[in-house]
């Protein structure tokens, strides 16, 4: 009937937006798992990144920091290591 018609629809509008949200999100995570590695590489402790994070919000405002604000929030030799890459 028309009816089923209406929700099957509203099923499959529901289903496809709940796959675009769970790929949209996997696609964020690997990004930001990515940035994460490349500062784990500079010998960064988890710690040390996840305060950072909490402090600019993301890691390209981690990379655009002034190096004083880094070494006030992380110490120099930190800092250091982030501004040379």
């Amino acid at each position: 009937s028309i009816n089923d018609k209406k929700l099957q629809f509203l099923q499959k509008l529901r289903d496809e937006a709940h796959r675009f949200a769970i790929s949209f999100h996997q696609n964020t995570k690997k990004k930001q798992d990515l940035k994460s590695s490349n500062l784990v590489n500079l010998g960064l402790s988890s710690g040390v990144i996840q305060k950072l994070l909490a402090y600019y919000g993301n890691f390209e405002s981690i990379y655009k920091a002034d190096f004083k604000d880094l070494a006030m929030l992380v110490g120099k030799k930190v800092a250091q290591k982030i501004k040379e890459n």
